[in-house]
């Protein structure tokens, strides 16, 4: 029938991954190693089937066993306690602990910030398994783990704005208490509420993300405030929008902005404008072609930006002139259309657009910064809203540091734990502490825990932001 070749898609040319699908042993990097003997026979004893031979160590072989236990489980210690009938003294078996350990905090937050679980729901969870953990108790946990990694927090910052790369862009949010103010807001005042997530490119990538009143372009000149004086301009990768300039650094970054924003202008109108978007789409296509080869060449960014000005470069000179003469004449392109916007929105931003072609290190898209972001939207779609600024702010330094390790490539799980049991030293040396530097920490043995009344102060207090300064002047609008 002719409507079975409409229905059948063509074949594609990308070659099968290596391998069967199957997870090896080595990749489960957090389970528990345990030795295993034979439990009847060891080596040197003669063969049991044979008698002749002799056992001897062949190799050893690993077996992986999983196991599924609730987020928090727990211990209920039957402690036996002794007395003395004559000085009445008291003996117990088992001296009294935290009733919280560290990995309690931990899972609690790995669950609501990066699942993007809701403290409500694994409420009722924990309830369903017999070991009840109210919402509000995770919210108390959860700020006492913000405390203990907050020094961290603000050497990422620090770290952040010396980058040479910095991506950013923004999505909605939801606060209750900024939704409440905004009933009485007067007219032409501010009621907009963003959340902002930035990718930091240097030595290391850092992963930030800030919610509040302000949108990416002012967060961005908060994270250049900490900036090093006679550094050379970092490069912004954003998308066109305005609220994502920079207004007190206007000139101090150089801005490039996103092809994949512009290619998705001309994708969304092809059914409307099949020939001239064809045109567009197609020379676009193959400078996102040229990109993959150096990528897959592994070159450097040096000839990465001497290829794309080589092969690139003509063929976006040649589309800047075929639309400058579509837009000329206005019976092929209405200026107001979806075409002429769409061509427009790419004639007026050229250099920003083109400055890969002769800067070293331009990326061509701002997409790392949209797959960031979709942490935040989950877990908007899953919890709906933060309570207050304060809970947003705590819920973005942790999904901060929880993304930033996953870049580093490390046991998140694993550095949260060591971060409190080290809680001292992380204080003292918050740049020992960063993700890339945890590997190196692993072996320092954890100092004693002093109580919460001796801790120093290293987070603002709800309610009073006064006490850290620092990371008020890049998260707060």
């Amino acid at each position: 029938m002719p409507g079975d070749d409409k229905r059948k898609k063509p074949k594609r040319d990308k070659p099968s991954p290596p391998g069967h699908g199957r997870l090896s042993a080595s990749d489960y990097t957090g389970a528990t190693h345990r030795p295993c003997s034979h439990p009847s026979h060891q080596a040197g004893e003669l063969c049991p089937l044979c008698c002749a031979g002799r056992l001897y160590p062949y190799k050893t072989k690993q077996q992986i066993q999983l196991h599924g236990h609730a987020p928090v489980s727990a211990t209920c210690w039957d402690v036996d306690v002794l007395r003395c009938a004559t000085c009445k003294a008291v003996f117990n078996a088992r001296e009294p602990s935290t009733k919280y350990d560290a990995s309690v905090k931990t899972s609690i937050v790995l669950s609501r910030y990066y699942l993007g679980l809701p403290f409500h729901r694994l409420d009722t969870f924990q309830k369903l398994v017999g070991v009840p953990l109210p919402d509000a108790t995770q919210w108390d946990l959860a700020k006492q783990l913000f405390e203990d990694v907050f020094p961290v927090f603000v050497k990422l910052v620090e770290h952040a704005a010396q980058a040479s790369l910095m991506y950013h862009d923004d999505t909605g949010a939801r606060i209750l208490s900024l939704l409440e103010e905004n009933k009485h807001l007067s007219k032409g005042a501010r009621y907009g509420i963003h959340s902002s997530g930035f990718v930091t490119v240097a030595d290391h990538t850092i992963v930030l993300y800030f919610t509040g009143r302000a949108h990416a372009g002012e967060n961005l000149d908060k994270l250049l405030d900490f900036r090093d004086e006679g550094l050379a301009k970092p490069t912004q990768m954003s998308d066109a929008s305005s609220s994502n300039t920079a207004k007190r650094h206007l000139n101090k970054t150089q801005r490039s902005f996103c092809h994949a924003h512009a290619f998705r202008k001309f994708k969304d109108i092809v059914e409307c404008f099949p020939d001239p978007c064809a045109v567009v789409l197609h020379s676009m296509g193959l400078v996102f072609e040229q990109d993959q080869t150096t990528k897959a060449q592994g070159l450097s960014d040096e000839q990465r930006q001497r290829y794309h000005a080589e092969h690139s470069g003509p063929l976006l000179a040649e589309l800047k002139t075929w639309m400058l003469a579509q837009q000329h004449d206005t019976l092929t392109v209405e200026p107001n259309s979806a075409l002429g916007q769409a061509m427009n929105y790419m004639l007026k931003r050229w250099d920003e657009f083109t400055l890969f072609l002769s800067v070293p290190g331009v990326p061509l898209d701002n997409n790392i910064v949209e797959r960031i972001l979709k942490r935040l939207i989950m877990q908007r779609k899953n919890s709906l809203f933060y309570a207050n600024e304060y809970s947003a702010y705590v819920g973005c330094v942790l999904t901060s540091l929880i993304m930033t390790g996953v870049e580093a490539g490390i046991n998140v799980f694993d550095y949260f734990n060591a971060l409190q049991a080290n809680r001292i030293l992380v204080a003292r040396e918050p740049e020992s502490w960063l993700p890339w530097h945890y590997p190196k920490e692993q072996g320092r043995s954890p100092p004693i825990r002093p109580p919460a009344s001796n801790r120093p102060p290293s987070a603002p207090a709800r309610g009073d932001r006064s006490t850290a300064a620092l990371a008020e002047r890049a998260v707060t609008a």
